[in-house]
């Protein structure tokens, strides 16, 4: 394992451990004498408690999606009668979304099987294709070398509605044959670039702070201009932080409690987010922890132009 990889694995493994001790959403500060220096200074000014977001404007937002993460299916029977507890949440969330939420699309953050093949992604889609608007996923360490065939290329983006989705993943432990993470990197600057004029949002399955080479990587992001929001699971933890103008957010798993999922209502100014725990019984779904704001940096355009993102 390279020098960069582990420094990677051990700030993703102290952090999570110092949320799991506190039990709840933390200002975290972490000296990793690991990273370059001025990575390490980074790391330390990005790790913030939540911000107090302005107040939600009147109306509907331009957009509403909602994300889901690390729901880590372990398959079975396609028979939807035998379904098990975890397969009756996410069914429950997929009503949810369609009855309540009404969201444009829903992505998922990675990590949709464990361990990842084809089978247990047959069977989660099965359960996602129940929604009543599109899904989109996003690949995660644990969803094996059957996504690309599933799903196409692991780096995908759209623009919808003046904003611009871009679907990345990060870390290059995937058991793809054809993945490389300069590549990877090349191509989100080729597309970043492109998109320069439209308020942008990254899905990710691991944060940012966790990526190999954290300053280059977030610098392609900074010149992009455009870059509001980095979303993302792994972490299985609820975790928000700013590095520079970038406003990053990890959202707690699916799989385990306390089984939330993330809305994400946009507007002109920005994005406001809300965490809904599954409660069971007859509502399901109930609000939870704090409010996320991260502001755009770039105008909403008035134009609406859909990707083939937003088809699958």
């Amino acid at each position: 394992m390279t020098s960069q990889k582990t420094a990677a694995v051990l700030t993703c493994v102290l952090v999570m451990g110092f949320l799991l001790l506190c039990g709840k959403t933390a200002s975290v500060r972490y000296k990793a004498s690991h990273f370059k220096p001025e990575e390490a200074k980074a790391l330390e000014e990005a790790l913030t408690t939540p911000d107090s977001p302005p107040p939600r404007p009147v109306g509907p937002p331009l957009i509403r999606f909602v994300q889901v993460t690390d729901t880590h299916h372990h398959g079975g029977d396609l028979d939807l009668t035998s379904l098990r507890e975890e397969e009756r949440r996410l069914v429950e969330c997929v009503r949810f979304c369609n009855e309540t939420l009404q969201p444009d699309f829903v992505v998922h953050t990675g990590d949709i099987v464990y361990p990842g093949d084809g089978r247990q992604l047959e069977r989660c889609d099965v359960l996602m294709d129940g929604l009543s608007c599109p899904w989109i996923p996003v690949c995660g360490n644990h969803d094996g070398p059957d996504f690309t065939a599933r799903y196409g290329p692991v780096n995908s983006s759209f623009t919808h509605r003046g904003v611009h989705f871009v679907s990345f993943p990060v870390m290059d432990t995937f058991q793809l044959e054809d993945f490389s993470i300069k590549k990877a990197m090349k191509w989100l600057e080729a597309d970043l670039a492109e998109h320069r004029g439209y308020p942008t949002v990254l899905f990710c399955h691991d944060p940012v702070f966790v990526w190999a080479d954290l300053g280059r990587n977030h610098r392609i992001m900074e010149k992009a201009g455009s870059v509001a929001l980095v979303l993302s699971g792994h972490l299985h933890t609820d975790l928000k932080l700013v590095r520079g103008r970038i406003h990053h957010v990890t959202t707690w798993q699916f799989r385990r409690k306390p089984h939330r999922i993330r809305c994400c209502d946009v507007y002109s100014r920005g994005i406001w987010m809300d965490s809904y725990e599954y409660v069971g019984g007859k509502e399901r779904f109930a609000r939870k922890g704090p409010t996320y704001f991260a502001p755009f940096r770039v105008p909403v355009a008035g134009s609406s132009e859909k990707g083939k993102g937003l088809g699958h």
